[in-house]
């Protein structure tokens, strides 16, 4: 009732920017009322949701009735472009006043590879079992923290296990010594906008990631990160981090300063302030 409430204020707005749909579960009619009642109309989104079952018809529909799309990556781009011609792309951003990067390279016990996310991505990181165990033959004993609603277990592979919190979350990224991204070559991992990423890196962690989307805009591998396109890779990338205090912290940096310089939301919040202006007619 609260949201319904809310479409039946869109004549007082100068735009109105409803973040994927209005109501998930629904056909698109109470966005197509709000748009007769009010013809400014923004829709958002930053993951590809248009593969769902449920919204493959209904996103088309809000991206043809929108004044204009904004979306979080070229992927998501070039499919809302097939619908509409005003598109925008506003990446990922991070707020770096809020993380705050490490300080310290130096391992305290043994090293840390970390991953965050949500439940339902945790099968990107059992794909990853066999490269584990072969690191820890290679390098020796490592712990892979995960900060999650629930724990992992790997057979083979030290675990542990932090439930996720607004408050912990900067603290609990800032211990990680590498931060990981492992994802699939499929639509849905290139519709992915690399918030963990940008996490990491915003924090001074050294990361590995898969190359898939946005995560090949937002590393320059060897440079500011790593890409991992196999199993002999990802052990390879990993343990020369784990070796090399030096490269962590020239890794780690270098991560800080690409977020500093390219996502962060001092530098990206005036332009979609200056793009809602812009659209409002104000």
């Amino acid at each position: 009732m609260v949201r319904l409430r809310d479409l039946l204020k869109v004549r007082e707005c100068d735009l109105y920017v409803f973040e994927h749909q209005a109501f998930p579960y629904l056909p698109a009619f109470l966005e197509r009322m709000s748009k007769r009642i009010n013809p400014n109309m923004v829709l958002e989104f930053d993951d590809a949701i248009f593969l769902t079952f449920l919204h493959g018809r209904k996103i088309p529909r809000l991206i043809r009735m929108s004044k204009h799309v904004i979306v979080g990556n070229s992927y998501l781009r070039d499919y809302a472009l097939k619908f509409n011609p005003n598109v925008t792309v506003i990446p990922t951003v991070i707020d770096t006043k809020r993380y705050r990067p490490r300080e310290q390279y130096e391992f305290r016990g043994k090293p840390v590879i970390g991953w965050v996310g949500l439940a339902y991505n945790l099968s990107y990181i059992v794909r990853l079992r066999g490269a584990l165990l072969k690191l820890r033959k290679e390098v020796g004993d490592f712990e892979l923290r995960i900060i999650c609603s629930r724990p992992l277990k790997m057979d083979g592979v030290r675990t542990s296990f932090k439930r996720w919190s607004y408050e912990d979350e900067v603290v609990d990224i800032r211990g990680f010594d590498i931060g990981i991204m492992p994802l699939p070559d499929d639509e849905w991992a290139r519709g992915k906008c690399g918030l963990k990423l940008l996490q990491y890196m915003a924090c001074g962690v050294p990361v590995v990631a898969s190359p898939v989307g946005v995560n090949t805009e937002i590393i320059r591998d060897g440079k500011n990160g790593f890409l991992a396109r196999n199993e002999e890779e990802w052990i390879k990338k990993l343990s020369l981090l784990l070796r090399d205090e030096e490269l962590r912290r020239q890794m780690g940096k270098a991560g800080r300063r690409t977020v500093q310089t390219r996502y962060s939301l001092r530098l990206w919040g005036p332009r979609l302030a200056g793009l809602y202006k812009r659209l409002g007619g104000n």
